[in-house]
């Protein structure tokens, strides 16, 4: 089986090599378009889960490293090895190495073994010279290769973990419950601009087209953000640029033409306003199927409580039903009934920046999404008995107050605007003023 898979390998290698020879590539260019101009050596890769083919090789690979520094350790602990001596510690019968996490993982941490090269090195510790004994003799230092075949295998190795740190690529919602502030993070890696009336318009036809575009492209979305995050990137960089550099490493079905509209193309620095923008189609029919754990009925204590939040802090009711929105659609679209507490604060939640519409300002002066910190506005007076099983009535409160206050407004614009002057006393005078200067005149 051995002798196998080391055939089966070596004939892979010879196959990849003469493919990466410049005449032979520029062939497979031709075939396929796709296909950098030369072969890169080296490239950025991502994982999505423990299913990703990528992640099985790493595995495999720790794995063996893990396996020949065990066997070496206990060889260390018995104390047969003098050249593994330096691995034993003061302990009695004990010998350690240090463990790394892979993604932490140093270059020359790792277990490297070109069988011709370590021939060579350890050749010199021969006196295999044709001049000593004819040519019919050798004499070789064991105890010396022994010790460097020790240093090269052993001296500064570490032992890799992989662990639930493993940094994987959170698509679709799971990002928002790996990092509640991953959208203003990722403004500080690629700074952001508002997307233009042609991009939502040609949305907005879009889905009128096709009932099912809004998912599809806010699946895309979230998969560009996530990556653009671990990889970075020219925020003038167009989005269809980006999506080819790393097609092959995006899930499959990615729809490149869903990023096409016309005007202005769609650049990196446009994602985080593409992504609200499409929540906040989305968030209404999300909400109107909310699960029953976040429906308990508001008391009237809390119910007060809400509205004066919104009536005191001078914070528009639009920007709440926002946040509101917001949270909805990044963390409770794919809650898991054992990680959430129903009886936790919202507040918990409400108090990260990027929940709040740019634009808030907090005390009439700074900006309630301002980098650092979060807002002192949301976070002290926020109701403190609003919890997670809250969330679904007290939007509904937010809405009902909009909706009056909208009513209010437009009853009060359809009222006459003639006013008697005798509930006016000041225009009352200006008219008795106007009459005398009339009489003056005649």
């Amino acid at each position: 089986m051995k002798e196998t898979l080391k055939k089966s390998y070596d004939r892979f290698a010879d196959s990849l090599e003469k493919l990466s020879r410049e005449e032979n590539f520029a062939v497979l260019r031709a075939l396929d378009g796709s296909l950098p101009i030369q072969i890169q050596p080296e490239q950025a890769m991502v994982c999505e889960n423990t299913d990703s083919v990528l992640y099985k090789v790493m595995k495999i690979l720790v794995t063996i490293q893990n396996k020949f520094l065990t066997e070496l350790l206990f060889i260390a602990k018995s104390g047969k090895c003098p050249s593994l001596g330096f691995l034993k510690k003061n302990v009695t019968d004990m010998a350690a190495i240090k463990a790394v996490l892979l993604q932490n993982l140093k270059e020359d941490e790792i277990i490297v073994c070109e069988l011709e090269s370590v021939e060579n090195d350890i050749v010199k510790y021969a006196q295999n010279s044709l001049i000593f004994g004819f040519g019919s003799q050798a004499a070789y230092n064991f105890v010396k290769i022994e010790m460097e075949l020790a240093n090269m295998l052993s001296l500064g190795k570490a032992y890799v973990v992989m662990n639930q740190t493993f940094p994987f690529v959170s698509y679709a919602n799971e990002m928002f419950v790996a990092c509640a502030s991953v959208l203003r993070e990722f403004k500080t890696i690629v700074p952001q601009k508002q997307i233009g009336t042609s991009v939502t318009e040609g949305i907005l036809k879009k889905m009128d087209n096709n009932r099912d575009f809004i998912n599809q492209m806010m699946r895309q979305i979230e998969i560009l953000l996530s990556l653009a995050k671990k990889t970075g990137g020219n925020p003038d960089q167009t989005l269809r640029n980006y999506t080819r550099a790393w097609l092959k490493t995006l899930p499959g079905g990615f729809a490149e033409e869903n990023l096409s509209f016309e005007g202005e193309p769609l650049c990196l620095c446009h994602l985080v306003g593409l992504y609200e923008f499409l929540e906040s189609l989305q968030a209404d029919a999300v909400i109107m199927s909310m699960n029953q754990s976040f429906r308990a009925p508001l008391s009237s204590v809390v119910e007060k409580e809400l509205k004066d939040f919104a009536d005191m802090n001078h914070i528009e009711l639009a920007s709440i039903q926002v946040a509101f929105k917001r949270f909805v659609m990044r963390h409770l679209v794919n809650f898991d009934k054992e990680k959430m507490d129903l009886d936790t604060p919202l507040i918990q939640w409400m108090a990260e920046p990027s929940l709040w519409p740019k634009g808030v300002q907090e005390n009439g002066e700074l900006d309630i999404n301002k980098e650092g910190g979060k807002p002192k506005t949301i976070r002290t007076e926020f109701p403190q008995m609003l919890n997670l099983e809250h969330t679904f009535h007290a939007l509904t409160c937010i809405n009902k107050m909009i909706e009056d206050r909208t009513k209010l407004r437009a009853k009060w614009l359809q009222a006459p605007t003639s006013v008697s002057t005798a509930n006016n006393p000041a225009k009352s005078k200006q008219g008795r003023q106007r009459t005398k200067a009339k009489m003056g005149k005649t």
